[in-house]
């Protein structure tokens, strides 16, 4: 078990470094003590999976470390913790602790009762909407082996690796008939790298989202965020192992939209707030 948590931390750290393009990672810390906040930074390591040793499992966590830092998985949360070593040079920010809290938000409250409210704010099937990577078989989530994800294996005609699409159910399209473009008609879709591609819905009741070229999301989601290999086939288990199965679509005033993935059961819970 220690192994198979420092192997998916690890695939977890490297996927967002892949999706986000990030260089180097740290972690900030505040951590409080009476009357002060105490502010450091420290390393954001994959865990070093070969070195794991000194495991120690009882009923409420599993205990390890890698010759770097030592680690505890709490079964009661399924969380995996890190254990931090506050160094001396650590920097301290004195503090006055509020004994009335609540008096003091609504107090502010009151006083900037009149400010405007935010614009950016995501409006469900106004300005994003969630898709899922999936399709469901005997109520289960599924992908299949020769559409959506790995529609370059579909059946008839030879097919390039590249071929590829986003499955969008017919119910979003009922639910929210104005979010997305008419069928073929090209909009900008950026990722979260900031490359923008072009995009559009295609094949019967606008079921698929693809770009132009098609590689260009499938170089994306397969091969950088997935990191299949040509003829690989996208499955629920690397999808559960990296923790994500749907991806969120946001669409500005101007008619642009960007992509991003989103964890596990995103869509699920988003399909259940709109029934």
């Amino acid at each position: 078990m220690a192994l198979k948590l420092g192997e998916y931390r690890n695939d977890r750290i490297n996927l967002a470094s892949r999706v986000y393009d990030i260089k180097n990672s740290l972690y900030h810390i505040v951590a409080r003590k009476e009357k002060e906040l105490l502010l450091y930074e420290t390393d954001y390591n994959t865990i070093d999976v070969a070195n794991i040793h000194s495991v120690k499992d009882n009923k409420a966590s599993l205990q390890f470390e890698d010759g770097n830092n030592l680690y505890s998985f709490n079964y009661s949360k399924s969380t995996l913790f890190r254990k931090f070593i506050i160094p001396q040079n650590v920097f301290r920010l004195p503090i006055d602790i509020i004994d009335d809290p609540y008096s003091l938000l609504l107090e502010l409250f009151e006083e900037n009762k009149n400010l405007k409210t935010a614009t950016d704010k995501l409006v469900k099937g106004e300005n994003y909407v969630i898709l899922p990577l999936y399709g469901i078989q005997k109520k289960e989530k599924f992908i299949f082996e020769r559409s959506g994800l790995n529609q370059w294996n579909a059946n008839g005609r030879k097919r390039d690796f590249g071929e590829v699409y986003i499955p969008i159910p017919a119910e979003l399209h009922r639910k929210y008939p104005n979010f997305f473009p008419k069928r073929d008609q090209d909009f900008n879709l950026q990722i979260p790298s900031g490359e923008i591609f072009s995009a559009k819905l295609c094949q019967e009741n606008s079921k698929a989202l693809m770009t132009n070229p098609n590689k260009a999301l499938s170089d994306w989601l397969l091969r950088k965020v997935l990191q299949l290999k040509e003829g690989e086939l996208a499955t629920m288990e690397k999808l559960d192992k990296l923790g994500f199965d749907s991806v969120i679509i946001t669409k500005n005033e101007i008619g642009d939209f960007k992509i991003d993935i989103m964890k596990t059961n995103t869509y699920s819970e988003f399909n259940k707030e709109t029934e």
